[in-house]
């Protein structure tokens, strides 16, 4: 699922399986796999200034990231699950599609372009309206 939220040609969050109604599908998590490893796993980039890049303290940061962490926060409450885990996977250019096509990473949290050839790859969808 791609959810643009800088612009309509930038993505902070990209997920590949298809998910369940309500606020929680927006995030693209499918909530199957969320409950059964208590775990949402979300890639970020090391090098995308502003979106996804490692802080000075050595963990993810920027805007997408940030996103993410809400999106999260949301899903720890949708799915009434507050003991959600949030794991971070470094990504690279190469590896961010593959890596939600094979499921390593529940959500890309980066700057990936919106493209039909990436559409094809991974489920895309707006932001809600």
């Amino acid at each position: 699922m791609l959810w643009s939220g800088c612009s309509p040609c930038c993505s902070p969050l990209v997920a590949a399986r298809p998910c369940r109604r309500g606020k929680a599908a927006r995030a693209g998590v499918p909530s199957s796999a969320s409950r059964a490893t208590k775990t949402i796993n979300l890639g970020y980039r090391d090098s995308s200034v502003p979106f996804s890049f490692m802080g000075p303290d050595q963990k993810p940061a920027g805007y997408s990231v940030d996103l993410c962490n809400r999106v999260a926060d949301d899903l720890k409450r949708d799915l009434q699950m507050p003991d959600l885990a949030v794991k971070w996977t470094l990504v690279t250019v190469e590896s961010r599609v593959a890596s939600v096509q094979n499921g390593t990473i529940d959500l890309e949290c980066g700057s990936t372009t919106n493209t039909l050839s990436r559409q094809a790859q991974v489920t895309s969808a707006s932001p809600p309206s």
